[in-house]
């Protein structure tokens, strides 16, 4: 530090996670010299890590240097410095693996060495703004995660992870979800079966296909993409898929486990959202959640799984009465009421986080005529005025749906053959 900066400490710029600590970078590429230029606070008071680095931002390039700089100047292995949210921004958020309290002595020792320069917090002020939870970048890190144990249960054990997906019809948006799975499932090193089905097949013949994959030694995961046509009963062919195989979750078996307290397979898009909740609250013990929203897919499974997290938890819905009053009482908010912008800004406890599972697309005539733009169940705009995160739409849930259908099919890889999921050594 110079003589004349106040002294700033590694507790202070470095938040401790029960995996490791968080941090926020400021990169400036094209510069000079790859140097750690200062430390710096926004105007919210948050401590940030001002690095310059002398590539361009193209092709990842100067993350790539920002990692490698940060692990020479801390002293740490690359592989354990990641970015988890601004992968393509300047303001990025890494997060380093490790015991916390090691890390912490670790990088205070070499914030001392390199006496970085202490800048003051801007004088202009400005409303805070929530912190966005980037799904997309989290997605990213899960599957490159999910590929290291895929190539790691490969290399012990021989096994490859398979994931089989039914598709019947030709509808568009069922079109593009079944390749964009199958495209991450070969991503990650498993194996993609698709089967596409014409729209006149009968429920005899999609049975037929569930019992088959069910009974293929190759197949771990099972997924039949809804809606089904008219024709078939879409109940009948989710409750013929394997249990085990049921990387969807919806099967009754895995609801009751879940209910109950078992290890079954979580619905996906649930078990995303408290995958987001936990990195960024730490201990959900004693926290005050509501859920907006009671469906089997999403609402039920969710507040079971935040239940399990100690929570406590009400179940709302576009029906229950003072629901403005509700969702106030919240520390974490989740809406999955399928309704776009329903909750407002002013039902927002004052620093709660809110997830915002809903995926709805409006017209936008400012963009044209006759087109149209995604959006929550929350009204983005005001609601970030007085949550202290949330996940946009999109690009915050929706990333992690995929990703975590990747997680359940290694999950179910590993049970099927005697496997621990939680122990990476079993693996």
């Amino acid at each position: 530090m110079t003589a004349s900066s106040p002294c700033f400490t590694a507790i202070e710029i470095f938040d401790r996670r029960p995996d490791g600590v968080r941090f926020s970078v400021k990169l400036t590429p094209k510069a000079a010299s790859n140097m750690l230029d200062r430390v710096e606070l926004d105007s919210d008071g948050a401590a940030r890590l001002r690095v310059c680095v002398t590539v361009a931002p193209e092709k990842g390039k100067a993350n790539k240097a920002l990692i490698a700089l940060l692990a020479k100047e801390f002293g740490l292995p690359k592989s354990t410095i990641h970015i988890q949210s601004g992968d393509t921004a300047r303001l990025k958020t890494l997060h380093i693996d490790g015991d916390p309290d090691h890390l912490i002595d670790q990088l205070s020792r070499a914030m001392t060495r390199m006496s970085l320069v202490f800048d003051p917090p801007p004088t202009r002020k400005r409303t805070p703004m929530a912190q966005l939870i980037d799904g997309k970048a989290f997605a990213a890190n899960l599957r490159r995660t999910i590929a290291d144990q895929v190539a790691q249960l490969n290399r012990d054990h021989g096994i490859t992870p398979g994931l089989a997906v039914v598709l019947v019809g030709n509808d568009p948006a069922s079109e593009v979800y079944v390749r964009n799975k199958g495209r991450q499932t070969i991503e990650v090193g498993m194996q993609s079966f698709e089967h596409r089905l014409p729209q006149n097949t009968d429920e005899a013949q999609v049975l037929d296909l569930v019992a088959r994959l069910n009974a293929d030694p190759n197949v771990h995961g099972i997924l039949v993409q809804l809606p089904l046509p008219e024709q078939i009963d879409s109940a009948h062919v989710l409750a013929a898929i394997d249990p085990k195989k049921d990387v969807d979750g919806f099967h009754v078996i895995n609801a009751g486990l879940l209910a109950t307290g078992g290890k079954g397979l979580v619905p996906c898009t649930p078990l995303g959202c408290m995958m987001m909740l936990h990195d960024h609250l730490g201990d959900l013990s004693g926290l005050d959640a509501v859920v907006v929203g009671r469906s089997n897919i999403v609402g039920k499974p969710l507040a079971h799984l935040l239940l399990a997290a100690n929570c406590t938890v009400t179940i709302a819905h576009s029906r229950s009465r003072d629901l403005p009053d509700i969702c106030r009482k919240a520390d974490i908010l989740v809406a999955a009421v399928g309704r776009p912008c329903m909750i407002k800004g002013d039902w927002i406890k004052p620093g709660a986080t809110v997830i915002d599972v809903g995926i709805n697309r409006i017209p936008a005539p400012e963009k044209g005529e006759g087109k149209s733009r995604l959006v929550g169940d929350v009204d983005f705009a005001s609601a970030q005025k007085h949550a202290g995160a949330i996940t946009p739409v999109p690009g915050g849930v929706g990333p992690m749906t995929i990703a975590c259908l990747l997680a359940n099919t290694l999950t179910a890889t590993c049970r099927i053959h005697g496997l621990d999921p939680s122990d990476p050594d079993a693996r």
